[in-house]
C-alpha cells in the first residue's frame, strides 16, 4: 500500500510542476530545489504554498537496505507575495518516509538561482 501510495505522490508532483508554475507567486521551484532536490509535493493555499522536497537516503548497513526508507520528504512553505521558501514547521505530517528514491532532479543554469528571493537574516 505504501508503494502505492509513494507513485500517487511522485506522479502528482511531475504534473504539478508543470501545471502550478504560474499559479505560486513569487515562489519559486528551483528556488527550493536548488539543483539537489526535488519537489514531490505541493499544497496551494490562498496565501502560501506548502511542498515537499525529497531527498534521498544512503544506508550504511547493507542489512538495513530492504527495510530501510530510500528517501525522506521535507515540508516547506513560501509566502507567495515574499518568495522564500522556510521548513514548515506547522506541518501535520512532518518528515516523511518513503520506499522509494526520489525522482531525478532537473537542473537550472546557476544564473537563475542567484536571482531568487534571500531571507534578510541570512
Amino acid at each position: 500500500m505504501q508503494f502505492i501510495q509513494s507513485i500517487v505522490v511522485f506522479w502528482t508532483a511531475y504534473l504539478l510542476q508543470y501545471s502550478c508554475a504560474s499559479s505560486v507567486g513569487e515562489c519559486r521551484s528551483e528556488c527550493l530545489e536548488m539543483n539537489k532536490y526535488k519537489i514531490v509535493r505541493v499544497h496551494l493555499k490562498e496565501d502560501v504554498v506548502r511542498a515537499g522536497v525529497c531527498r534521498n537516503v544512503t544506508s550504511t548497513n547493507p542489512s538495513d537496505e530492504d527495510s530501510a526508507p530510500k528517501s525522506h520528504v521535507f515540508p516547506f512553505i513560501c509566502d507567495r507575495k515574499i518568495g522564500i521558501w522556510e521548513i514548515d514547521e506547522q506541518d501535520e505530517e512532518g518528515i516523511v518516509d518513503f520506499s522509494i528514491a526520489c525522482p531525478q532532479v532537473e537542473e537550472v543554469e546557476s544564473e537563475l538561482l542567484n536571482t531568487c528571493p534571500k531571507s534578510p537574516e541570512k
